[in-house]
C-alpha cells in the first residue's frame, strides 16, 4: 500500500488479482471519522465487506518520501502534513531507538515502523478486527528493498522482518 510502488508490477500479477489501495507513505489511519468520508476506511470496508478478500499486506519499501517527510517535516503541504501526522510519533520512536547510525539504517527502521503502524491500526477497524478473530481474513506486513530488491515479511514472533524471497 503505497503510492510510488506497484505491488501489481513487483508481483506481475494480471488485473484483478489484488486489490490495491496505494498511499502516502503507506499509511492507514486509525479507525474513526466521524463524519465517514475517510476515503482508505471506505476502501477497505468495500475490500473486507463487499469483495470479501481474505488476505490483507501492508506493503511498505525503501526510500519512502512519505516516511522521509514524517521524519523531516513538510512545508507549505498542510494536507501532506495532516496525513503523515499519524506516522511522527513512530519515526520518532524508532530513530530515536538507533540515534548513531547513519541516515539509511534510521529511514529503514522509521519505513518499517510505518508498516507495523499500519498494521496495528488495521486492527482497530471493526469489521476487520472481527474477521481476524474469526480466522477469515489474515493481515501481514511486508517491506520491499527497492535498492537490493529484496522482500521482507514482518514476524510477529519475533517482532522482526525476515527476509522471504531468498537466502
Amino acid at each position: 500500500m503505497d503510492a510510488r510502488v506497484s505491488p501489481a508490477t513487483i508481483f506481475s500479477t494480471q488485473p484483478d488479482d489484488i486489490f490495491v489501495i496505494r498511499t502516502i507513505g503507506n499509511l492507514v489511519p486509525p479507525y474513526g471519522d466521524p463524519d465517514g468520508k475517510d476515503a482508505t476506511a471506505a476502501v477497505l470496508e468495500y475490500g473486507v465487506r463487499f469483495l470479501n478478500i481474505d488476505r490483507i499486506i501492508v506493503f511498505g519499501h525503501s526510500q519512502c518520501g512519505g516516511v522521509r517527510a514524517s521524519m523531516e517535516g513538510v512545508e507549505s503541504l498542510p494536507h501532506v502534513e495532516a496525513w503523515i501526522s499519524w506516522l511522527v510519533d513512530k519515526s520518532k520512536e524508532a530513530a530515536d531507538g538507533i540515534p548513531d547510525c547513519e541516515r539509511e539504517v534510521r529511514a529503514r527502521a522509521c519505513e518499517q515502523a510505518s508498516v507495523r503502524n499500519s498494521l496495528e491500526n488495521l486492527k482497530t477497524y471493526p469489521w476487520i478486527r472481527r474477521r481476524l478473530e474469526e480466522g477469515s481474513l489474515q493481515a501481514t506486513a511486508w517491506y520491499f528493498d527497492m535498492v537490493q530488491g529484496s522482500l521482507w515479511a514482518f514476524d510477529p514472533d519475533s517482532e522482526k522482518f525476515v527476509r522471504i524471497d531468498g537466502p
